[in-house]
């Protein structure tokens, strides 16, 4: 499952995993730590793909936080979460600062 959340913020991305979890009944308490990713807006997926691959092992959330392009407009946040399928072993937030 992949819940886009375009201008939002930290608070509302938070709700939204929160619901997730219930309504999915996704277990958070297992994971053996958070990975926080810094990473280029070109080298996003190919971070989330390793980060993935590695969950399978030991189970994790991560976090991942995207450069902000050099032109990206006026200040914000757009933020996607993943779990499931599209999160492998894990739940992924993926953060996009704007500005």
């Amino acid at each position: 499952m992949i819940i886009d959340l375009p201008d939002t913020t930290v608070a509302e991305v938070n709700r939204r995993l929160i619901s997730a979890r219930e309504e999915g009944g996704a277990v958070a308490l297992g994971r053996v730590l958070t990975f926080l990713i810094y990473t280029p807006h070109d080298g996003e997926e190919q971070a989330i793909s390793a980060a993935n691959d590695a969950s399978s092992e030991h189970p994790m959330r991560i976090v991942v936080v995207t450069e902000p392009e050099a032109d990206s407009g006026a200040p914000g946040l757009s933020a996607q979460i993943r779990l499931g399928g599209d999160a492998g072993a894990s739940e992924v937030v993926v953060l996009r600062p704007e500005g």
